[in-house]
C-alpha cells in the first residue's frame, strides 16, 4: 500500500537536500521481512560460512570476519565460478559508485579474506583472481555435505 508524505522546505536548498536523499533511497531495493529467502550454510574442505549467524568457521574454530569480509566470501563462494568485476564488487560491498583508484580497496579486501580460509596465500585454492577483471570462487571445489 503506497503512502503520502507532505513536506513543505524554507528554501531551495532544503529541497536540494531531499532531492538527494529521495535519489539515493531509490537505488535500494527494500524487502518486507516475509519475503527473505533462507540462503544456505556453504561447507567446505575446511570452513563453513553460516549467512544466518554471519559467521566463518575453520576446523571449527569461529574467524573474526568483519561484515564486508563475510559479505565478499558468501558472494563468491554461493556463486562458484562466476566472475565478479572490480566495479560489480566495490558497488555492492561499499555502496558506492566505482572508480578505478578503488581496486586497492578490493584487493586488500580479498586479501584479508585469503589469510584466514588459505593455507598457501601466494597460491590461493577457494578465490581466484581473473586478472584485470575480478575475482571468482574456484568452481572445482564443491561445497561438503
Amino acid at each position: 500500500m503506497g503512502k503520502m508524505l507532505v513536506i513543505s522546505f524554507k528554501d531551495d536548498n532544503d529541497e536540494k537536500v531531499f532531492h538527494e536523499v529521495v535519489n539515493l533511497l531509490e537505488q535500494y531495493e527494500f524487502q518486507d521481512m516475509k519475503e527473505i529467502k533462507y540462503q544456505p550454510v556453504l561447507t567446505f574442505d575446511n570452513f563453513v560460512v553460516d549467512p544466518q549467524e554471519l559467521s566463518v568457521k575453520k576446523d571449527g574454530r569461529l574467524l573474526d570476519f568483519n561484515y564486508r569480509e563475510f559479505s565478499l566470501l558468501y558472494l563468491l563462494a554461493s556463486h562458484k565460478g562466476m566472475v565478479f568485476k572490480y566495479d560489480y564488487l566495490y558497488e555492492i560491498l561499499w555502496g558506492d559508485h566505482y572508480i578505478q583508484e578503488t581496486n586497492s580497496n578490493i584487493t586488500s579486501l580479498v586479501s584479508g579474506v585469503r589469510t584466514m580460509i588459505e593455507k598457501d596465500t601466494k597460491h590461493p585454492r577457494y578465490i581466484l583472481t581473473v586478472r584485470g577483471i575480478g575475482y571468482r570462487f574456484n568452481a572445482s571445489y564443491s561445497e561438503s555435505t
